[in-house]
């Protein structure tokens, strides 16, 4: 399954269980593949929130794709500042659909009573 088409059906999934999703597109000039946005390199591919609460980063790959130590950098930041990271491929469909159908664990404070 190419990245593209993987990508297509995580969207349409999310979308379909009311989730929020945001993906960069990149464009391709020539043989030279571009993301007209200015950040670090290897920024996650989807940003996706629930209807709820909530936030998850996803980087999506190919079952034999490879991620890139920039990609590996910023899910490493994302993690150790509290976020809800995935790496997803086409083999973790179950996880994915169990994953886009339940709310994340919600942070409560505790009580000062």
């Amino acid at each position: 399954m190419l990245e593209k088409d993987f990508q297509k059906a995580v969207m349409q999934l999310a979308n379909f269980r009311g989730w929020r999703v945001h993906h960069t597109r990149t464009v391709q000039v020539g043989k030279n593949h571009f993301t007209p946005v200015v950040g670090d390199r290897g920024f996650v591919d989807l940003v996706m929130v629930p209807p709820a609460y909530g936030c998850i980063f996803v980087e999506l790959k190919t079952d034999r794709g490879r991620v890139s130590q920039h990609q590996v950098d910023w899910l490493d930041l994302l993690e150790k500042t509290g976020m809800e990271v995935h790496v997803w491929r086409p083999q973790n469909w179950d996880e994915i659909t169990v994953r886009l159908a339940s709310p994340p664990a919600r942070f409560e404070l505790p009580s000062t009573d």
